[in-house]
């Protein structure tokens, strides 16, 4: 999703202030990585980063005195409204300091070291341990563990002798890696310095990766199965893990950081299959993993799109194209881009977003200045808007309307905000007013 056109999210993690004994709890906060004390460099895996909720510890004499007997809104110091859920209670009744969801039957439980509870910035270096319990509350795992990742496949990555650096771009370094299963039971040594989760049986795992002169050396990364037999050697700069039945790897990059990230590019990214067999050649910039039978291919600076044969049924000809939604995905065509050397960094602007099918065939001609993703049938589209620079890049201005799945504009560009359609009906915004319309622009009346 693109809104306001800008390519590129800068994250800003959310830290809770504590409100009296008892803090919000978030039903999906999602990816806080910080919080979670995964390093999106250690560990990929979506599950990992899925309905992450930071919580604070107390007592089971201050838990019981505001224990909630229904649903209960609070609001903490910066003004977030949030619910009290089941996931909250477990971990507090249970004195965890913070606890994921639950995958495979199995949740993540840490607790910090009691000097280190307090204090807003304190999660960036807290001394803390990992273990698993089940839906029962019962501690599977005992809590011996310097890091660890929810269970993917029957087996969890988990760390020992890493350690919390403070740092924003690095937080979690060093240590190794192993997987254990269901029962606590190493299955796979500790000899990693980087692992991936199990993804279709096998597992992209990493030896030689300096944690304490960062960007110098890398290592090299090959594949696992189940019980720790290598099945892909470790040759590659980079591995992703594999995703209908091919994994991306990356020969001759390196990493690189920066003060606000860690980064890996350079070399050329290629695709393989689960007996290393290359099914495209090492010729791209960069890849995403394949899904429905697509992936997207970076060459030459611009975004295009391959089926799994190798084929490019899109040619790399766009500045950026989004996740498709309902059979649609936007591109943004002719961007300009800008250097922000003080970011080692840099961004596009300007540019025309469109929307294309998964032939390549342009539905909705590049013309607009902001879109949304398709939602029931219609998609948000922007025309003059303007940008602005000052410290950051942005959009301001211009008018909303839709468009159909032929590239019809059904409801012209003339509103100042605009909310996605859902079951025939979205909100509007026209001069400070919001109102309810149908998908042929009729205004709708709704009552209380």
């Amino acid at each position: 999703m693109k809104k306001h056109g800008l390519p590129l999210t800068l994250t800003a993690s959310l830290i809770f202030l504590l409100i009296t004994a008892l803090a919000a709890c978030s039903k999906d906060i999602g990816n806080l990585e910080i919080f979670d004390g995964q390093d999106s460099g250690m560990v990929v895996s979506d599950e990992l980063s899925e309905g992450v909720v930071a919580i604070k510890g107390q007592d089971d004499e201050a838990y019981e005195k505001q224990k909630p007997t229904e649903d209960v809104e609070i609001e903490d110091k910066l003004g977030f409204e949030e619910v009290i859920c089941d996931r909250e209670i477990i971990s507090r009744k249970n004195k965890y300091s913070w606890m994921s969801d639950f995958f495979e039957g199995l949740a993540i439980v840490r607790l910090d070291e009691p000097e280190y509870k307090f204090g807003l910035y304190t999660d960036l270096y807290m001394p803390r341990k990992y273990g698993f319990i089940d839906e029962n509350s019962n501690e599977i795992v005992p809590l011996k563990y310097d890091n660890a990742c929810s269970f993917s496949g029957g087996l969890a990555a988990v760390n020992i002798g890493g350690e919390y650096s403070g740092s924003m771009v690095c937080p979690f370094r060093g240590g190794k890696w192993g997987f254990i299963d269901r029962t606590g039971k190493a299955v796979v040594p500790f000899l990693y310095d980087e692992v991936n989760s199990f993804s279709e049986g096998l597992a992209a795992v990493n030896i030689g990766r300096d944690w304490v002169n960062l960007g110098i050396e890398g290592g090299n990364w090959g594949f696992i199965d189940k019980i720790g037999q290598v099945v892909i050697p470790l040759k590659y700069s980079k591995a992703e893990s594999f995703s209908e039945g091919l994994a991306a790897v990356n020969t001759g990059g390196s990493w690189w950081f920066s003060d606000i990230a860690d980064n890996f590019d350079g070399g050329k990214w290629s695709f393989i299959d689960m007996a290393d067999n290359e099914i495209v050649p090492p010729k791209y910039d960069f890849v995403e993993s394949f899904f429905n039978g697509i992936a997207m291919v970076k060459r030459n600076g611009k975004w295009g799109i391959m089926d799994k044969t190798g084929k490019e049924i899109v040619q790399p000809k766009y500045v950026e194209i989004d996740s498709f939604s309902e059979g649609l995905a936007a591109v943004w065509y002719e961007a300009e881009w800008v250097d922000k050397p003080h970011w080692d960094l840099g961004y596009f602007i300007k540019g025309k977003w469109g929307f294309i099918d998964k032939t390549g065939n342009e539905i909705v001609l590049p013309k607009y200045d902001s879109v949304y993703p398709f939602s029931d049938g219609a998609a948000q589209v922007c025309i003059g808007a303007e940008w602005v620079e000052d410290d950051y890049i942005y959009m301001i201005g211009g008018k909303w309307g839709f468009v159909d799945k032929t590239g019809k504009e059904i409801i012209p560009p003339k509103y100042d905000e605009v909310e996605p359609f859902l079951e025939g009906i979205a909100q509007v915004k026209l001069n400070d007013k919001w109102i309810t319309i149908d998908k042929n622009g009729n205004e709708i009346v709704q009552f209380e």
